[in-house]
C-alpha cells in the first residue's frame, strides 16, 4: 500500500475539508469521525472514502464509486439546519472527481434548507420526486433560507460552457423566501442540459432560465415533466435569453405543468441577440388565474403542438401572443392542435414584417378559443361601419349589417399575395340593406346583390398582388 500524503487539503465545499492523498486511508490517515479523503490513486483514478466510526485511523469505508449521498457529507435534511456547504461540497466532489451522481435522499422531514447551489459541467443531481410536502408519501424537497437574494441554481462559473447538466426528481421552492429571491434555476450556455421532474415554486422573476452566455454552444436542452407555479406577478415561468451575437437552439419543453398569476408563460428574449430557435412546446399544460402573456417571441420559429394555455378568474382575463421580428428576419412559428381558453379572448400581435406565423385560427374576440387541427383560416369579425377595412391575415372577414347605412370596403391592410380573402356578408338590418362600394382594387365578375333580411352572400377573392381577384360567389341567398 502506497504511503498517503496526509493533510493535503481538497478544495471542495464551503466549510467542509476534504484530504487528499494516495493510498487508502484505512489504517494509515487519522482522522475525527465524519471526515472525508480523496484516494488520488483508487479504483477509478479517484475514490472518495468516509470515516464513519471509531479512533485514531480506523473506521473509513470507501463511499459507493458513482454516488454521492449528500447526507455523507453532513446534510441533515431536517427543514433547519442551513445544508448549502454539505450539498455543494457533495456536488463539488463529483465534480473533482468527475463521475458520479449527487443524491439528496427524502429524510424524515423531507425538506433541506439551502441558500444557493452551483453546478459543473456534467454534474447530475438526483432526488426522489417532489410529494411528500406538498401531497405525497415520500419527496425531496429544497427549501431556500428566507433572506436569501439568490437564484437558486447557477453554473459555478457564469458563460463557461456547462454540458451534459441533469437535474430530476427534486423540488425547489423558495416559499419562505418569497420578498427576498431572485429567481430559480439557471442554464448558462447549456448544451444538452436535461430537467426532468423538476418542480420551482415562489420565485419572484423566474422560474427556469436558459441563458446564452459569451462562447456559443447553447442547444439540445430539454425541459420535461416539470412544474412551475406560484410565480411573482410579472415573472416568466421559462425565460429564454441571448446575447450579443447568439441564442440557446433546439429547446425542448415537453409534459410540463405551469400554474401562476398573471405571469408569462413562455418569453424568449431576444433584445441583446436574435433570442431563441427552434423552440418545441409540446402536450404541456399553462395556467393563469388572471390576464397573462402565453408567449412571448423574439427569435426564430418556435413549434406549439398539442398544449393547453388557460386564463381563469374573475374580470374577463385574456391571454396574449406576441411574436415580435428581432435581429434581422424571423422565421414564422407553427401553432397546431392547441387550446386557448379565456374569458377575455385572444391578442395575437404577431408584428413580422414579410412571413407571418402559421396558425390554426386566429381570434380577438370573447373566448374561449380553440385552435384545432386543419386547413389554416384566420376568422375576424369586422366592425360594421361606413368604411369598412379587412386584414388579408383573416383569410374569412364577416361583416354584419345593422342598419341600412350605405358603406365601403377598403383595400386590405395589410396586403398578403397569394391569399384568399373571402367576405361574408350578412343582412341583419331589419330591412334593405345598404349599397357595398369596393376599392377598385377588388375585380368582381359583376355587381354582387345584396342579399335579403336575415340572409347571407359569399364572395371570395385571390391577390395577385396587384388586385384581388373574384375566384367565388355565392349564387343566392344562403
Amino acid at each position: 500500500m502506497a504511503i498517503a500524503q496526509v493533510g493535503s487539503s481538497f478544495p471542495i465545499g464551503v466549510g467542509v475539508r476534504i484530504d487528499a492523498g494516495t493510498g487508502s486511508p484505512e489504517g494509515i490517515v487519522p482522522a475525527v469521525v465524519g471526515a472525508l479523503w480523496i484516494q488520488l490513486d483508487g479504483t477509478l483514478g479517484k475514490t472518495l472514502w468516509k470515516k464513519y466510526s471509531g479512533v485514531g485511523a480506523t473506521g473509513w469505508t470507501l463511499i459507493d464509486d458513482y454516488v454521492f449521498n449528500v447526507l455523507d457529507f453532513g446534510a441533515k435534511g431536517d427543514n433547519a439546519t442551513d445544508d448549502t456547504a454539505a450539498i455543494q461540497a457533495a456536488i463539488d466532489a463529483a465534480n473533482a472527481l468527475t463521475y458520479g451522481v449527487v443524491f439528496i435522499p427524502c429524510t424524515p422531514s423531507q425538506s433541506y434548507i439551502f441558500t444557493q447551489l452551483k453546478y459543473y459541467p456534467g454534474t447530475h443531481i438526483v432526488g426522489q420526486g417532489f410529494g411528500g410536502t406538498f401531497g405525497g408519501s415520500r419527496g425531496t424537497w429544497l427549501y431556500q433560507k428566507a433572506g436569501t437574494a439568490l437564484e437558486m441554481v447557477v453554473p459555478a462559473v457564469n458563460s463557461d460552457l456547462k454540458n451534459r447538466v441533469t437535474i430530476r426528481d427534486i423540488g425547489f421552492s423558495a416559499f419562505q423566501n418569497q420578498a427576498s429571491n431572485t429567481g430559480g434555476i439557471r442554464l448558462e450556455t447549456s448544451s444538452h442540459a436535461l430537467l426532468y421532474n423538476v418542480s420551482v415554486t415562489y420565485t419572484n422573476n423566474y422560474g427556469i432560465q436558459l441563458k446564452q452566455g459569451g462562447t456559443g454552444g447553447e442547444m439540445y436542452n430539454s425541459f420535461v415533466k416539470c412544474t412551475i407555479s406560484n410565480q411573482s406577478s410579472g415573472a416568466s415561468c421559462f425565460l429564454i435569453t441571448s446575447n450579443a451575437t447568439q441564442g440557446p437552439d433546439a429547446t425542448t419543453i415537453s409534459d410540463c405543468h405551469v400554474s401562476v398569476t398573471n405571469a408569462t408563460f413562455i418569453k424568449v428574449d431576444g433584445t441583446l441577440g436574435r433570442g431563441g430557435g427552434e423552440l418545441a412546446v409540446t402536450n404541456s399544460k399553462f395556467i393563469s388565474s388572471a390576464s397573462a402573456v402565453a408567449f412571448h417571441q423574439e427569435g426564430t420559429g418556435a413549434q406549439f403542438v398539442g398544449n393547453r394555455f388557460e386564463a381563469i378568474g374573475g374580470g374577463s382575463p385574456s391571454l396574449t401572443v406576441n411574436i415580435v421580428p428581432s435581429f434581422g428576419a424571423t422565421s414564422p412559428s407553427v401553432f397546431i392542435g392547441n387550446t386557448w381558453a379565456a374569458p377575455g379572448g385572444l391578442v395575437w400581435n404577431d408584428s413580422q414584417p414579410v412571413r407571418r406565423s402559421h396558425r390554426i385560427a386566429e381570434f380577438t374576440t370573447a373566448g374561449p378559443v380553440n385552435f384545432m387541427p386543419g386547413p389554416e383560416t384566420a376568422v375576424v369579425a369586422l366592425t360594421y361601419s361606413g368604411s369598412i377595412t379587412p386584414n388579408s391575415e383573416s383569410e374569412k372577414n364577416t361583416i354584419v349589417a345593422t342598419n341600412g347605412t350605405a358603406f365601403t370596403i377598403n383595400a386590405p391592410n395589410p396586403r398578403r399575395t397569394g391569399r384568399r380573402l373571402l367576405f361574408d356578408i350578412k343582412n341583419s338590418s331589419g330591412g334593405a340593406m345598404g349599397a357595398i362600394t369596393w376599392n377598385a382594387v377588388y375585380l368582381l365578375a359583376g355587381a354582387l346583390t345584396n342579399p335579403a333580411n336575415t340572409k347571407r352572400r359569399i364572395i371570395e377573392f385571390y391577390d395577385d398582388g396587384t388586385n384581388l381577384i373574384e375566384t367565388y360567389r355565392s349564387a343566392a341567398d344562403i
